[in-house]
């Protein structure tokens, strides 16, 4: 169903068209509601920190969470200090703001909070109301920067820097509203944004960034294998996925010359033993976030891809005046 649905987003079809009232609907019920909060009447809260929301407009993978650990280690070698707020799509706390630190089972933050932790050391507050979240990032550690993920949408949060990723191979689909498309917003939502990021594919718009497959890392023992300079014991394997956009992670295993079978799941799928018990025996590997759900039963031959990205200049220097401007 999910695949017949993605196709009617992302292939070209007549038959759009006649969605064209459903989705003029659509766009009338979310303008207005953004225009509720741009002409104040509902209330917009920033607090004194800058404020950058790194989301999309379309639902799926885009690429937000590596690019967040680049932007994390970016401003942090500009001694620049900063916090990161999440809704914790996935997880389930007793009480919320929740601080993510490594007793805090990926259960209760959601896989992303939980990667982010991981990855960075540096305040991870997971809170469904990002506006509580980012105040009680301030109170507790006045940082020079809050970042968001996601959140493009979230309007009660004041925001000084809108970052947009968007998808190179798929880009903005048949450019319908959900479910008549993929966009979250339309696409005029775009101009308000400060900076519109594309992830991969053919050249398209001028501010882009490129994924880079780093390491493989074994999840029982923590044995890294660096892909520059060598490769994994083997080339054919089970590969598994629970990610927004899974082509990417076939397109990423494919140039690694690995010769596979993937078992697509849906994105933020709470892994558990019982998943894999008609996997073969032979080498399984799997993207950072799935892995962060599958440690706790991991065999010692699984194994999981850990991603960077490379900005191009432009967008390099449009951060970099954003944070000269502040």
């Amino acid at each position: 169903m999910k695949g017949s649905i993605e196709q009617f987003w992302y292939r070209p079809s007549v038959m759009r068209w006649l969605f064209l009232p459903l989705h003029l609907l659509l766009y009338l019920l979310v303008v207005t509601r953004r225009s509720l909060y741009s002409l104040g009447f509902k209330k917009v809260r920033k607090p004194n920190a800058k404020v950058i929301v790194v989301g999309n407009i379309t639902v799926g993978g885009t690429g937000k969470t590596p690019f967040i650990v680049w932007l994390s280690e970016y401003l942090l070698s500009k001694d620049k200090s900063i916090a990161i707020i999440s809704r914790g799509y996935g997880g389930t706390s007793p009480s919320y703001p929740l601080e993510v630190t490594a007793s805090i089972p990926v259960q209760q933050a959601g896989d992303e909070p939980k990667l982010l932790s991981e990855r960075l050391n540096v305040p991870i507050i997971v809170d469904p109301d990002r506006v509580r979240a980012a105040f009680y990032a301030e109170q507790k550690y006045q940082p020079d920067y809050i970042i968001s993920d996601d959140g493009l949408q979230h309007y009660a949060l004041g925001r000084d820097f809108e970052i947009c990723i968007i998808d190179g191979l798929r880009k903005l689909g048949n450019e319908f509203l959900m479910p008549v498309g993929p966009l979250r917003e339309p696409k005029s939502r775009l101009t308000s944004c400060n900076l519109i990021l594309q992830n991969g594919g053919d050249e398209w718009l001028e501010n882009r960034f490129e994924v880079q497959p780093l390491f493989w890392v074994n999840l029982q023992d923590g044995e890294k294998i660096d892909l520059r300079t060598a490769k994994l014991p083997f080339d054919r394997c089970n590969a598994i996925c629970g990610i927004g956009n899974p082509e990417k992670f076939s397109r990423t295993l494919q140039q690694q010359n690995l010769r596979f079978d993937l078992t697509v799941y849906p994105d933020h799928h709470k892994f558990n033993e019982s998943d894999f018990e008609s996997f073969s025996d032979s080498p399984l590997i799997m993207t950072e976030k799935d892995a962060i759900k599958c440690r706790a039963f991991a065999k010692s031959n699984w194994w999981y891809l850990t991603i960077g990205i490379e900005p191009n200049s432009s967008a390099i220097t449009a951060i970099d005046d954003f944070i000269e401007s502040k």
